[in-house]
């Protein structure tokens, strides 16, 4: 972990995603992650040297930020000024979320009332 704290690394991530505000002009998550910290990506520990960076990337979503991800072999991250792509990365994130309900409705052996009536509890905290 670079030596900086997270309020920092937050700061340091937005500025170089801001340099980044086009679907064709993505950045990489190691690429990101290199840029702000000045640390090389180990290909085998990719995903965990860049948890800290999945981490700081929802917590500016949360405040607010439309940082969106590209898929695919020219894909990363971006800051969209473009309203279409934030809602197809808020459409991407449903189909997860869908996704993983069914998972925990099959896997409890729960039906879809029981699972909404959790699903609205979540919400509520």
């Amino acid at each position: 972990m670079p030596d900086m704290d997270r309020q920092e690394l937050k700061e340091a991530v937005l500025n170089v995603l801001k340099q980044h505000d086009d679907y064709e002009n993505c950045i990489k998550k190691e690429a990101l992650w290199s840029t702000v910290t000045g640390e090389l990506i180990i290909p085998k520990r990719r995903n965990d040297q860049t948890r800290p960076l999945r981490s700081i990337i929802e917590s500016l979503q949360k405040d607010g930020h439309p940082i969106c991800h590209r898929s695919g072999i020219y894909g990363g991250f971006f800051y969209s000024k473009e309203h279409k792509y934030v809602i197809k990365q808020a459409h991407r994130h449903h189909k997860c979320a869908m996704t993983h309900l069914r998972r925990k409705k099959h896997l409890l052996r729960i039906n879809d009332k029981e699972v909404l009536k959790q699903v609205e509890l979540d919400l509520k905290q």
